[in-house]
């Protein structure tokens, strides 16, 4: 407020009427630490007394505030003016203030607060870890996190992030306000997330702080350098491009250009893979950079096809990025050759050749022989390894004849090249001599032929249509064959022989034709072909001892040989081994043949003998042999089977026999897990009993391994426990099968026998079977068990009873009674046939039951057979005559009953014998 609004005020206080009241209120102020503050107030009307209080705590009515040094009220207090003035602001200061008026009779009291506020600036601003306007690095892409701090202030300071006075967004951003150690203070960390890109490269990461006790309200900062590491871009070139043609010595720029990368990349320009030229440099525009090296290049001839190539190298690139671009330089040949002969004869061919050196594009060839330009076949053109293409052309010309005179005469063949490029065309002559020179030389004889080593062959050599002063000279291994000399008006003939040995193979033989037309002579020469054997056959055998299962490999060569040997191979006791067979130049010119066998060898190949010979049909053949050396485990020479078979009772050796290399070969026999003595390679377990069969197993060792092998021993024996029924019994017509088994090794045949007839049979187990049991089939039927060892056969009995009602004996019938003396014992016998058991009963004629008691004695019934024949005896005891008489013998069983009479007779002449039984016999001299 200006001074003249304060006096207005003022006289409108002092001489308005009213309750005194406020004209200016205090208002609420903030104010920085060391700042001098002042809360005005003015009243109007103003009647009771004016006073200031901080936080209720009255300051007095003094103008100068004891006890507040730095407090006073200042302004005109006869115009209501009552200002509260504090200098140098402490903390302490802060708080309520209040103006107070006090009261009047006719005015009540008045007061107005307000808040001063004093603030505390930040202590300051620091990024951790780095210091105001560094560099930062940080890759394209990568998370890169800031952190700032603010210390000491009061109230908490405001923290913002920019980006290049962007600011950045809250969601990237997180602060925290904490207590500081210094008291009324706070502090703030703020941490800053971010992904920098590629165009962020350079800029300038801020934090920055606002808070009021910053002068002029203002803020604080600190900030970043980023640095975002990044690959340049691809290199792309410009000045010069593919298609583009260069003339040699052209100059030209030609510039790379790569966009970006952090660090700065290296640009280099390569001519052919090596350096070329590395002064690149950077170029900054604004934020935008790139790297460019410029090439100021002159076009040579060894430009062409040159590939210049461009590349951007980074520490973030694995390899290069590269551009690049083919020179084409255009250039025309330096110089043009003609080649050919220096001389040439009558109606001789002759070549020429005429070759560019490099040029681009090729150039084209004109020939003209004599100044007369000739046809030639289509020019070849080649590109040579140092660029550019060479052009060459070939012309084959027919030189004419005869002579009719003959003095030399020359011919002058001209080439000429033609370029684009070249405003003269280079072109060369070559001058050829033609002359008449003898014929040419004829070889002949035996020596063109193969020749046996030792023996001599006759050679010669003509020379047609020559001139009689011509020279033939013979030539055998360089050195002079002694000739005689035959000349005829159209040939001259020198003949000679030539002696050969095996060193002769593969020598030249050759003539020589002088003639003058001809400045050097003309040369006919052939090879002898000595024929001879192969002197040596050497072998080798790697290794000499060898592991079984290993390889061994044995060669045979021969020496040399003309024609190469044959070398065949044998082996004892099996099929000749595949060889492989090559052949080598040798000793003079002859032919060294090898033959090498590769085995893997076996046991069984230990001392096996094989031998390769040599043969090509001259002179005797040669032979080498190899012994093979086999180191192995032991084998079985003799292998037990799986199972030995021995009786039981017999004598048991067993005996396997093995091998190995080296010896000696140990035994180990067990039977399962007890270990057997044994006598090396025979196991002797004496007399064979049937505790001895079982699984035994022998093991065979050496120094080299152990083989092992197991057998079963079988333990034989005839038949044993031969089990049947004692009796069976069977109604009659019912089915029967009775069951007849026994033990054995093998099992033993098995027969049923009625009396000499079999009626079964069967192997371990023998079935006796009636369909229809009849009561003739009762009898005693035996089960015979027989095996390998007759003295073994057993055999068992067994009744088979069938049911039947009781018949009278047949012997009843023919006997009809028995005889007594009187006083004696009469005796009558009573069978019959009957199963089940029958009872008896005996009856006097008149039909009294007969009892044993004094007179008559009834036996109890006995079976007389075993099976079905019963009998009953009557004893009659002192015979008197009544006694003779007829009895009654009665039988009975459930299935029928049967009876017959028998008479008691006395004494009368006896009945012829009807058997006759020696009981004992002796015989006295």
């Amino acid at each position: 407020m200006t001074g003249d609004a304060e006096l207005c005020l003022c006289l409108a206080a002092c001489g308005g009427d009213g309750f005194q009241r406020f004209l200016v209120s205090p208002e609420s102020q903030v104010a920085r630490e060391g700042d001098n503050v002042v809360l005005r107030c003015i009243i109007a009307n103003q009647r009771g007394k004016v006073q200031w209080t901080k936080d209720g705590f009255a300051l007095g009515f003094h103008r100068e505030v004891p006890g507040y040094p730095r407090y006073s009220y200042t302004g005109d207090a006869s115009r209501g003016q009552h200002h509260l003035a504090i200098s140098s602001l402490s903390l302490s200061d802060a708080g309520e203030y209040q103006c107070q008026v006090g009261p009047t009779l006719s005015n009540p009291p008045i007061w107005a607060a307000a808040n001063l506020t004093v603030v505390l600036p930040p202590s300051g601003i620091s990024l951790v870890g780095q210091s105001d306007g560094s560099v930062v690095e940080v890759v394209a892409g990568a998370s890169l996190t800031l952190r700032c701090r603010v210390p000491d202030a009061r109230p908490p300071p405001r923290i913002l992030w920019y980006l290049d006075e962007k600011q950045l967004p809250a969601d990237q951003v997180d602060s925290q306000v904490v207590r500081s150690v210094m008291p009324h203070r706070w502090s703030v960390r703020s941490r800053l997330t971010l992904q920098p890109r590629t165009q962020d490269d350079g800029g300038r990461v801020i934090c920055r702080v606002l808070h009021p006790g910053l002068a002029g309200g203002g803020s604080l900062a600190t900030s970043i350098i980023l640095s975002v590491l990044h690959p340049p871009g691809p290199p792309a070139i410009s000045g010069m491009g593919e298609g583009d043609t260069l003339q040699a010595g052209e100059r030209r720029n030609v510039t790379c250009t790569s966009l970006g990368g952090n660090p700065r990349p290296s640009l280099i320009w390569y001519r052919a893979g090596r350096l070329l030229d590395d002064s690149y440099k950077p170029v900054v525009q604004e934020r935008s950079v790139r790297t460019i090296n410029t090439l100021e290049l002159l076009a040579t001839e060894a430009d062409d096809g040159v590939v210049l190539e461009c590349q951007a190298a980074s520490d973030l690139l694995h390899l290069p990025l590269t551009a690049n671009v083919t020179l084409s330089v255009y250039y025309g040949p330096a110089a043009v050759r003609v080649s050919g002969p220096a001389r040439a004869e009558e109606g001789q061919s002759i070549a020429l050749r005429c070759e560019t050196s490099p040029s681009s594009p090729p150039a084209s060839l004109v020939w003209r022989v004599n100044g007369e330009e000739v046809v030639s076949p289509n020019a070849v053109v080649k590109r040579v390894p140092s660029g550019g293409w060479v052009t060459s052309s070939r012309l084959e010309w027919q030189v004419e004849g005869p002579w009719q005179d003959k003095a030399p005469r020359q011919l002058a063949v001209e080439c000429e090249a033609e370029h684009q490029s070249l405003p003269h065309s280079p072109h060369h002559t070559l001058l050829i001599t033609l002359v008449k020179p003898a014929g040419a030389p004829m070889l002949g004889g035996k020596v063109l032929q193969p020749v046996m080593t030792g023996s001599s062959a006759e050679v010669t050599c003509a020379s047609p249509h020559s001139l009689p002063q011509t020279s033939i000279r013979i030539y055998h291994a360089g050195k002079i064959v002694p000739t005689r000399k035959e000349h005829t008006p159209a040939v001259t003939q020198a003949r000679g022989r030539v002696r050969v040995d095996p060193p002769d193979n593969g020598s030249m033989v050759r003539c020589e034709v002088i003639s003058p037309a001809s400045t050097k002579p003309k040369v006919t020469s052939s090879r002898l072909s000595v024929l001879f054997p192969a002197r040596e056959l050497m072998g080798s055998m790697e290794p000499e001892v060898a592991a079984e299962g290993s390889r061994v490999t044995l060669t045979c060569l021969t020496s040399s040989s003309n024609p190469p040997a044959n070398l065949t191979w044998t082996a004892q006791g099996s099929l000749p081994p595949m060889a492989t067979t090559t052949t080598s130049p040798a000793a003079f010119g002859g032919t060294s043949t090898r033959s090498e066998v590769l085995m893997v060898v076996q046991a069984e190949d230990h001392e096996r003998r094989l031998t390769c010979e040599a043969n090509n049909g001259l002179g005797s053949p040669l032979q080498k042999s190899f012994v093979l050396n086999v180191l192995h485990a032991p084998v079985w020479r003799e292998k037990l089977s799986e199972q030995i078979s021995v009786w039981e009772g017999s004598d048991v050796s067993i005996t396997a026999s093995a091998t190995a290399n080296p010896g000696p070969v140990r035994y180990w026999w067990r039977r399962g897990e007890e270990t057997l003595v044994g006598a090396g390679g025979t196991l002797r377990l004496g007399s064979a009993t049937k505790s001895m069969a079982g699984n035994y197993s022998i093991s065979a060792y050496s120094q080299r391994g152990a083989i092992n092998t197991s057998f079963f021993l079988n333990i034989q024996y005839g038949p044993d426990s031969v089990m049947a029924p004692d009796e069976v019994t069977v109604n009659e017509g019912d089915a029967v099968e009775v069951r007849c088994s026994a033990s054995g090794n093998p099992l033993p045949s098995l027969t049923w026998m009625a009396g000499n007839q079999s009626v079964g049979s069967g192997v371990g187990v023998a079935r006796l079977v009636l369909r229809s049991a009849q009561r003739e089939d009762t009898g005693l039927y035996t089960c015979q068990a027989s095996g390998n060892l007759p003295s073994r056969s057993q055999s068992v009995p067994t009744k088979l009873i069938v049911t039947q009602p009781v018949s009278v004996s047949e012997d009843n019938d023919k006997v009809k009674g028995s005889w007594a003396s009187l006083g004696g014992k009469g005796q009558l016998v009573c069978q019959v046939r009957a199963a089940p058991a029958p009872t008896f009963l005996w009856t006097t004629h008149e039909g009294t039951k007969i009892q044993s008691g004094e007179k008559y004695h009834v036996h109890k019934p006995v079976e007389v057979d075993g099976l079905v024949t019963w009998s009953s005896v009557l004893e009659v005891l002192d015979v008197s005559p009544q006694d003779y008489q007829p009895y009654h013998c009665s039988a009975t069983n459930p299935l029928g009953s049967g009876s017959t009479v028998l008479t008691l007779r006395p004494p009368s002449r006896p009945f012829p014998p009807t058997n006759l039984t020696v009981l004992n016999a002796k015989c006295t001299v």
